[in-house]
């Protein structure tokens, strides 16, 4: 490989360090922490991951292209190896960590979780939540220690696959334009492809952990990186830095809107949503690097800077935090919960920097563990690594013992996805027919004149029920009571998911003549938003309302709304399930939301059918 000479190169790493872009992995993680801890909150927190994938794209292939221009090669090997150290000595830690937590403090949430760590540990997390069905967007089904790590399989994956793309691109194509426009036409390939594989109707989570089709935010980073390199916005003068600058707020005020107005069940997030993201904090990560420009430096505020640099760790323990919190039956506010998790993340994320990350990236692994195994140099004691090496033996027994050992998974994602195939089981009777059949009479027998028959309805012809993931948990047993209703669940669903879902259902001519409606359980929504839902099902039909149990603070605000709109139209009843279901013990699974089988979903289609117009029962 031929090298340049020294007195040629252009820049090097230390010049190439944007303390702005600390700041700004500060923000984005505190976004995704937010979300975890109350998605009512801040429903678009999510959105920092892609912020996280437009930085990592951007310093990789900024890390590689000035290795080429330095070098005149790529030494992948170091490059992967150094990944290895970065990232994956903190992932064990944070898996043996959590593990052993739940042995003590909740074994069940072990059930099952097999797959999901040999998934962490080939990070392939992503893949497997396709794979299992696990739906990041669903707040209320069994929750996860380690669902987050989806976004670092991802990224790992690109790792792996970008360096001998860019390799095979720095190595035929000249131009650096040239070389930009292919790096974005491949996220752009990504971005249309999240696009044309969307379902609508169905859940999120296959485009939205797919490496194929959310691999746009990386690429989009990567092109940055070819088309604006570090060193040469480093240079840019105040002028050029200020307008970047600008560019950057306004990136970061778009960021900051979407957060707040969007959630996972936006259909304009995967309509090119995503990607307007992508672009908008491309734009911030390029205003952050000049050294010249304001915003820059505003986000090299030394505190944000510290959360940054500790990103990756307060990433990885945030999720388990929030899981075991949650698990522990607490009874205390979302404001002391999103308290201590964050609390715990940050402290975690110091010990683990401090004493994991730093260590193993700048030793390797294998003269790290010699370090920590290695008795004291002043003294003759090895009471240290003695201790270190005990307590790491516990903590390995304690999370074995605990995944062995674990009860038996809890049914309810099955009941629910059974619940899922028996909403889309065609209807017995999806044409509904005349309540009472033309008055015909038959030829007398016998000189006996025979009544006209009144032809008999199926249950439920006439009824459309649209709900999430509770009335999901009821769908067999909703099925089987009403096996003429047309059944409509999606698990996340939120109730400003249903206007156009109606107006679309009424306009085809599908819409029953009843209209139930078992929405609210994953989040508030505005009294303008369910006016729109009883106009949209027009005055000439039935609606009957849900009312929601669930352990968060807008159960109450939701059913106070639903209340009011009963008492506002005539058309409108409300099922109360809220004290149907306090006044019956043992109806709830762990989450204390779904209905369980038999007594839960028993007495939610009970309660349902009483509320149903005669005609349709």
């Amino acid at each position: 490989m031929q090298r340049i000479p020294a007195e040629n190169r252009t820049g090097d790493a230390k010049r190439r360090y944007a303390r702005g872009l600390d700041g700004l992995r500060a923000l984005a993680v505190l976004m995704v922490l937010v979300y975890h801890g109350n998605e009512e909150w801040l429903p678009g927190g999510f959105l920092g991951v892609d912020v996280f994938f437009v930085i990592s794209g951007y310093l990789i292939t900024d890390q590689l292209c000035a290795q080429w221009q330095q070098t005149g090669g790529l030494d992948l090997t170091t490059f992967w190896v150094r990944r290895v150290r970065r990232l994956v000595p903190a992932v064990l830690v944070v898996l043996a960590v959590a593990t052993a937590a739940a042995t003590i403090l909740k074994p069940s949430l072990l059930s099952g979780i097999g797959g999901e760590l040999l998934a962490a540990v080939t990070f392939t997390s992503n893949w497997w939540g396709v794979v299992s069905g696990a739906s990041y967007f669903s707040q209320f089904s069994d929750q996860s220690l380690l669902l987050h790590l989806w976004s670092l399989a991802v990224e790992e994956q690109f790792y792996l696959v970008w360096p001998l793309v860019l390799l095979v691109v720095l190595r035929l194509v000249r131009r650096r334009s040239a070389r930009a426009c292919i790096a974005f036409a491949m996220a752009c390939a990504s971005a249309i492809a999240m696009i044309v594989l969307h379902d609508p109707g169905a859940d999120a989570s296959r485009v939205y952990y797919g490496t194929d089709t959310h691999a746009f935010g990386l690429l989009l980073g990567a092109t940055l990186a070819i088309a604006m390199p570090s060193q040469w916005l480093a240079g840019l003068k105040r002028p050029g830095a200020s307008v970047l600058s600008v560019l950057g707020l306004a990136g970061a005020v778009a960021l900051a809107f979407m957060a707040v107005l969007l959630s996972g069940s936006s259909e304009f997030l995967y309509s090119g949503g995503f990607g307007l993201v992508a672009v908008v904090a491309g734009a911030v990560v390029a205003a952050a690097i000049p050294t010249a420009g304001w915003l820059g430096r505003l986000l090299s505020w030394q505190p944000l800077r510290w959360i940054g640099l500790r990103s990756y760790g307060i990433y990885l323990w945030h999720m388990p935090a929030v899981v075991l919190f949650s698990a522990s039956g607490l009874a205390v506010s979302d404001v002391l919960v999103v308290g201590l998790v964050t609390a715990v993340s940050l402290a975690a994320a110091a010990v683990s920097y401090r004493w994991v990350e730093q260590p193993f990236r700048r030793n390797g692994i294998r003269a790290t563990i010699r370090r920590l195994a290695a008795p004291s140099r002043t003294g003759d004691t090895r009471t240290g690594p003695a201790v270190l090496t005990g307590s790491v033996v516990v903590l390995l027994l304690l999370a074995v013992t605990g995944v062995v050992l674990a009860p038996p998974k809890n049914d309810l994602q099955s009941q629910i996805a059974a619940g899922e195939d028996a909403a889309e089981t065609t209807p017995l009777n999806p044409s509904p027919p005349p309540l009472v059949a033309p008055s015909t009479e038959v030829p007398a027998i016998q000189g006996t004149q025979v009544p006209a028959i009144e032809e008999r309805r199926v249950p439920g012809t006439g009824v459309t029920a649209f709900g999430d993931s509770v009335m999901a948990a009821a769908g067999t047993a909703l099925r089987e009571r009403l096996p003429g209703a047309n059944l409509d669940v999606k698990i996340g669903r939120q109730m400003w998911d249903l206007p156009e879902l109606i107006a679309s259902e009424r306009d085809s001519g599908r819409l029953g003549s009843v209209v139930v409606v078992g929405l609210g359980t994953n989040g508030d929504f505005n009294t303008s938003t369910l006016e729109r839902v009883i106009w949209e099902v027009g005055p000439q039909r039935e609606v009957v309302l849900i009312n929601i149990s669930v352990p968060k603070d807008w159960q109450d605000r939701v059913n106070a709304k639903l209340a009011d709109a009963e008492a506002r139209w005539p058309n409108v009843t409300v099922v109360d399930w809220r004290t149907a279901a306090q006044n019956h013990p043992g109806v709830f699974w762990d989450d204390d939301t779904h209905p369980r089988n038999p007594n839960g979903t028993g007495l939610y289609v009970d309660l349902v059918v009483e509320a149903l117009p005669p005609q349709v029962k």
